[in-house]
């Protein structure tokens, strides 16, 4: 029997990138071509591994890297994943039932809900995040986690005795972060210093507070870690590394390599490839084990117990100081300070006590037990039903609650999501407040003071001393950045705004569109030069529902609007006000008032120049697309088209998503002799074209037998 364990745990993880307001992710200029940063790592990373390269030695089949290491999706993520890419959803679902045939334990773990750094924020919130991360993986993953990863592995005993308290069984931690071990039956501790101890084993932390609350920690190996960066590409090399590792001792041991999964194809090209040649190589070996950390804690529990360093994790070497101070941790020299991390830590925590006071002044008007209902509201967060929605807030009221009260009630549950957003770790990782991940967080502190303006408390004055932060950046205006945030940000009235520049343009949305927002039309004239419509405009997320009139009129190469909510006068009167050009009660404005994406779409339907009126039939022939083959020719030809006559794939509007259904397609017809030329065609030119990271999806396909990609 092998004595000898091998783990890879992979840290799987992105931000909730999706606008707080609209729910969609707009465009990140660095990702191009991609859209944003989200499909990038996707197609380098997260789709790659899910192919099957890897030989099951049991049945003459292949499987992923996912069924051979342990990993963790966080919950923003994973929750992307399954909206924009379902297959690939569902292959990281199976592949976590194939570990658990191959080691009797699934390699999926759970993660803290969005990436706070524990230690940093309260023990309510703690617990929170804990609860929201355990419930979005029990509905994902359909059992129990036994395991749960801390952001950044940033620890303290207050989070682990949380974790304790709902019975996860492990986390995974960095050596250094061990204070001192006791083997079983000694009198005294050994102290740790500069992490080097036995890390072949899991210890038992006990908590100093109750003595009833345990869980194991896991202490990977650092320096492969950090090795693997450098090594992996040399799979031989490093596969001798690991296998040095291991001592003569009879004793079980398991050696275990933690990092962040983008390692494996997206900050390592090629990195999947490498993983899956380390992976098979391992298996290969007669007296070498690959394994997962539930399983091996199920057969090799230790009474060796552990004390921690307080407050440390394993990307900051002066303990979390990252996320709260200028600590001397950055990327780039140049950026000099990082003082802004401590100015808005301070405003947000202020901000923060602000809101729970509120959160439980104006809940305790609606919920039986407003804090409850928080954690709770795990169930709503994913993928939102209103009806569902609607029954969850009823059956946690403390009596029946009108239409009013029930929005409010939710509104209040959506504050305290966005507080909790405010505190994604990343938002203070990089160098800069102007750092994209730093902006999102900003994002939700916006949406958060606007919910809260609405029951009457102003936090205006945080993030007033938040917009006086000065950036490393020169000639960076970032008290305006962030009045640009704040102001461009989607309203009811601008959605409503939207919704009528679609039916005055005839350009619909193509492929699926996930915002927050419906729209629905009432009335309407459209006399060719001006529109007139009545629109019920709906927002998702918190049951809000307005009626507007807006009146459109074209000027050269804008589109203005006259825009108002609709009042007991109704349709004839708010027109009646047009025709009179009775403009007092209208508010106006034009295409400028649209985030910079959708504006740039609108002012290519309206333009007259002969760039844009290309841009505007490619738009128009998106909008009508209907999945005939007739009709996906004609896609492609327009496309192949428009890249050779100077259009680059990211000038293009929704180019991914074209080439993404190219190759749907392109599955459907490669068997049918009759058009299969044609489908190679497609792929051929997917594969010559800055896109050609995509074509992972068309393997998986072909794995699975899959007719239907989103």
């Amino acid at each position: 029997m092998k004595n000898k364990f091998f783990a890879v745990h992979g840290h799987f993880y992105q931000p909730k990138r999706q606008d707080p307001w609209h729910n969609t992710v707009e465009r990140e200029s660095g990702a191009a071509p991609h859209h944003n940063w989200n499909q990038k790592i996707t197609d380098e990373c997260y789709g790659p591994n899910a192919l099957k390269r890897i030989a099951f030695k049991e049945k003459d089949e292949f499987i992923s890297n996912y069924s051979r290491i342990s990993f963790n999706f966080g919950p923003t993520l994973f929750s992307w994943l399954e909206e924009h890419y379902p297959d690939l959803f569902i292959s990281i679902v199976e592949a976590d039932r194939v570990s658990q045939r191959l080691f009797g334990e699934g390699n999926a773990i759970a993660q803290v809900y969005n990436h706070p750094i524990m230690p940093l924020i309260s023990l309510k919130d703690k617990k929170i995040q804990i609860k929201w991360g355990m419930d979005f993986f029990r509905f994902k993953f359909k059992r129990e986690p036994l395991g749960m990863w801390l952001s950044e592995t940033a620890v303290d005993n207050e989070t682990l005795e949380a974790l304790a308290e709902q019975n996860i069984k492990f986390t995974i931690l960095s050596p250094h972060q061990a204070k001192a071990f006791r083997k079983a039956g000694a009198a005294e501790p050994v102290q740790i210093k500069d992490g080097v101890f036995d890390l072949s084993k899991p210890y038992k932390w006990v908590s100093p507070r109750n003595k009833s609350n345990s869980l194991h920690l896991f202490f990977y190996d650092r320096i492969l870690a950090d090795r693997m960066t450098s090594e992996l590409e040399n799979t031989e090399k490093f596969y001798l590394r690991v296998s040095s590792l291991y001592s003569q001792d009879k004793t079980p041991q398991l050696f275990s390599m933690a990092s962040d999964g983008e390692n494996y194809g997206h900050h390592i090209k090629k990195g999947d490839l490498y993983l899956s040649d380390l992976i098979t190589r391992i298996i290969k070996d007669k007296k070498l084990e690959l394994t997962n950390f539930s399983a091996f804690l199920r057969d090799h529990k230790s009474e060796d117990l552990v004390e921690i360093n307080e407050n440390t994790a394993w990307s900051c070497p002066h303990g979390v100081g990252r996320w709260k101070e200028n600590c001397g941790c950055r990327h780039n020299v140049n950026f000099k300070s990082q003082e802004w991390r401590s100015i808005l830590k301070k405003n947000l925590d202020a901000m923060s006590a602000e809101l729970d006071g509120l959160f439980l002044e104006e809940g305790l008007k609606y919920f039986n037990d407003p804090e409850k209902a928080l954690e709770e509201y795990s169930h709503c967060l994913d993928l939102p039903n209103p009806e569902e929605t609607v029954r969850f807030i009823h059956s946690r009221s403390r009596e029946h609650l009108s239409p009013q009260a029930t929005k409010n009630a939710l509104l209040l549950l959506e504050m305290q999501k966005n507080k909790l957003l405010m505190y994604t770790s990343c938002g203070w990782f990089f160098d800069d407040i102007t750092n994209t991940e730093t902006l999102i967080i900003l994002k939700h502190a916006l949406r958060a003071a606007e919910i809260a303006k609405g029951f009457g408390k102003d936090l205006s004055a945080y993030l007033k001393n938040i917009s006086l932060v000065k950036s490393n950046l020169k000639g960076v205006n970032f008290p305006a950045l962030l009045e640009g945030l704040e102001k461009r940000h989607y309203t009811p009235k601008k959605t409503a705004f939207e919704f009528a520049l679609s039916n005055f343009t005839g350009y619909r949305q193509p492929f699926e569109c996930h915002s927050d927002y419906r729209g629905k039309t009432l009335r309407e004239k459209n006399s060719g030069s001006e529109y007139f419509v009545l629109a019920s405009m709906t927002t998702i997320s918190t049951l809000e529902q307005s009626e507007f009139f807006i009146h459109l009129y074209r000027e050269k190469d804008n589109i203005f609007y006259r825009l108002k909510r609709s009042g007991p006068e109704g349709w004839d009167g708010d027109l009646a006000l047009i025709t009179a050009k009775k403009y007092e009660a209208f508010e106006a404005g034009d295409l400028s008032a649209l985030p910079e994406e959708k504006r740039g779409i609108f002012s290519v339907l309206t333009g007259e120049n002969e760039r844009s009126k290309k841009l505007k039939d490619w738009l128009l022939k998106l909008s009508s697309i209907n999945f005939t083959l007739e009709n996906t020719v004609s896609v492609f030809k327009a496309f192949k088209n428009l890249t050779e006559t100077g259009f680059k794939e990211n000038e293009i509007p929704f180019s991914y998503e074209t080439a993404k259904f190219l190759l749907t397609e392109a599955l459907r017809y490669e068997n049918n002799p009759d058009v299969k030329k044609t489908a190679a065609e497609w792929i051929a030119f997917i594969s010559g074209s800055g896109l050609k990271s995509l074509l992972w999806k068309l393997d998986l396909l072909r794995e699975k037998n899959i007719v239907g990609m989103k």
